[in-house]
């Protein structure tokens, strides 16, 4: 029978003394934490069992005297620092095999967990990275984290997480400030403040920026209304939605300060501004203007006093408009567009003549020419100074409005202008200024083929007839063609009432001009006259060409316009396809 285990009943002289012989449990504290130890627990007693092996969880190094303190409260922030060096092989570089590396080794007490870093060395050739371990701050959503040469893309995390992320301030805006930096929001608002003593709207101008979701309000000071412009009605800032007065220093801020914890409020976003809300800034109500206001009334008109007949009528206005009066400002645009460019001129060159009874000044021939870049006129024989623009005659001297000048329009082949109580007739125009206008028949009515063919069409049935008759006069050998002095005889008879200028650029569109082979002959012929023996006199040749002392004779359009393709303009306007083997007096309609 054995003896129980009573002190002085054992043989063992080992467990003489011994006060435990309990039977180890299987669950614990570790850190004030309770865990399930399992087979981790000694034996009775707490004395091993037979071939149980306990792995140590702490420092190894026998425990010193005093307080029976946990490792990690212990030997907090102490480690072992000891330093290494180990040899890599090298096969970059052609003298060396290898190559030396210092490291220096941590063992800290706390957990028996080691670190190994190499100090950077400048100049080493060796990458160093900066950052060796993670921490907090390398956590958030949205970013990679490379661990053991795995890359991990964080996508979530629990709310216990996010909350404690966001009192740290680890909200990331990075991502919002590269899709929205420079795009603002702007709104027309007003705060009504005219319930308190002198208190009265004001008109103001809300910003949104997208970028940081902040609030900047401006306010619009109008002429004479009795306030100092301030540089900001509010600065660029976030804007609560319920706040009523300023926060003290140190009393909002977004981290976590003396274990108090964030205080943030809450503040007004992109999709809370809409046309009509209202907007509570630190207790004052603002909104969107819909009507809250009259409309502006219109200015009274301003009438023009008339022209006192001192200087031109551009300079009486210009001091009428203001106190120190300005020169008249010119069409510099049109400027740039008509002025000389190369070979065009952007001048219309006429021929006139006076109209008048004095038998001496009818047969002076004048050039007129108008200057398409300033609108100016000038009149002369010879070359004379720009005489400006001129006014068109039968106007008032003194009255409101501005006076009328002579325009492009209003020049033409026909046309009789008054120039300084002088009447002139324009008897013909340049090759130039003929182009020019037909190129722009849009502001010539006067070269518009198209208007010229609309008269033409208007003509009635017994005019036609007669047109017929007069055809088959003038081309008794049936070619089609007439000569233009024929044509035009024939085009200034007719009721539609053409202007000289019209019957010109119809023969022009109708014409065949004969184009004469070069004379060489002809063309060497004058320079005999100049010749000495072998050679020329060159200053009497330079004389010879001068067209000023020695002008050659004019072309006339019977030079240019030979014949007019009178079936074509017929066929085109009444509709008749001329035969030229029948008589056209019995040309049927088609």
């Amino acid at each position: 029978m054995a003896l129980p285990f009573l002190p002085g009943n054992s043989r063992n002289r080992q467990q003489l003394g011994k006060d435990r012989f309990h039977k180890s449990q299987h669950f614990d504290y570790s850190n004030g934490v309770p865990l399930l130890m399992g087979t981790e627990k000694p034996g009775i007693g707490g004395e091993l069992l037979l071939g149980q092996e306990i792995k140590t969880k702490f420092s190894v190094y026998p425990k010193g005297e005093g307080s029976d303190l946990p490792a990690w409260v212990a030997f907090d922030k102490q480690a072992l620092c000891f330093e290494a060096f180990c040899k890599e092989a090298e096969t970059q570089a052609r003298d060396e095999t290898y190559r030396i590396r210092k490291f220096k080794i941590f063992f800290f007490l706390e957990d028996d967990t080691m670190q190994v870093v190499e100090p950077e060395n400048k100049n080493s050739g060796i990458p160093h990275d900066d950052d060796q371990f993670y921490n907090i701050f390398h956590f958030n959503l949205n970013q990679q984290m490379v661990l053991y040469a795995r890359t991990f893309t964080v996508t979530n995390c629990d709310s216990f997480t996010r909350n404690f992320l966001t009192k740290l301030g680890r909200r990331d805006t990075l991502k919002q400030f590269l899709d929205h930096d420079r795009e603002v929001l702007c709104f027309s608002c007003f705060w009504d403040d005219s319930e308190s003593v002198f208190g009265d709207p004001h008109q103001l101008i809300l910003h949104y920026y997208l970028s940081d979701d902040t609030v900047e309000i401006l306010e619009t000071i109008t002429p004479n209304s009795g306030r100092d412009n301030p540089a900001k009605f509010l600065h660029r800032s976030k804007l609560p939605r319920h706040s009523a007065m300023m926060k003290q220093p140190g009393q909002m801020t977004d981290r976590t300060v003396l274990n108090t914890g964030a205080v943030q409020d809450d503040c007004y976003e992109d999709s809370d501004l809409r046309v009509g809300g209202e907007v509570n800034v630190w207790g004052r109500r603002e909104f969107t203007p819909l009507q809250y206001k009259g409309p502006v009334a219109p200015k009274p008109p301003r009438p023009v006093p008339p022209y006192n007949g001192f200087g031109s009528e551009e300079d009486s206005l210009s001091s009428c408009q203001g106190l120190l009066p300005k020169p008249p400002q010119k069409d510099f645009r049109k400027f740039m567009d008509k002025d000389r460019c190369g070979l065009e001129s952007n001048i219309l060159n006429f021929r006139a003549k006076t109209v008048t009874s004095d038998p001496v000044d009818r047969e002076r021939v004048f050039v007129i020419s108008f200057y398409l870049s300033d609108d100016s006129i000038s009149v002369f024989e010879r070359a004379q100074k720009n005489s400006g623009r001129v006014k068109k005659p039968g106007q008032k001297l003194f009255k409101s409005q501005p006076s009328e000048y002579f325009t492009p329009q209003d020049l033409y082949v026909g046309a009789t202008l008054v120039l300084n109580d002088k009447p002139f007739k324009l008897l013909d125009a340049d090759e130039y200024t003929l182009n020019y206008m037909e190129k722009h028949a849009e502001e010539f009515p006067k070269a518009n083929v198209g208007n010229i063919l609309s008269k033409l069409r208007s003509i009635g049935e017994e005019k036609r007839s007669e047109i017929r008759k007069f055809l088959a006069l003038s081309d008794p050998s049936k070619t089609g063609f007439i000569p233009y002095e024929s044509f035009r005889g024939l085009m200034s008879g007719l009721d539609c009432v053409l202007s000289d200028h019209e019957v010109l650029v119809l023969a022009r569109c109708f014409s065949q001009s004969e184009q004469q082979e070069a004379d060489v002959g002809r063309g060497v012929s004058p320079l005999k006259r100049f010749a000495d023996g072998d050679q020329i006199d060159f200053h009497a040749f330079l004389t010879g060409i001068d067209w000023v002392e020695n002008a050659a004779p004019r072309v006339m359009p019977d030079d240019i316009l030979k014949k007019v393709n009178y079936s074509s303009l017929l066929n085109q306007v009444f509709g008749f396809i001329v035969n030229n083997n029948a008589d056209p007096t019995t040309t049927a309609a088609s």
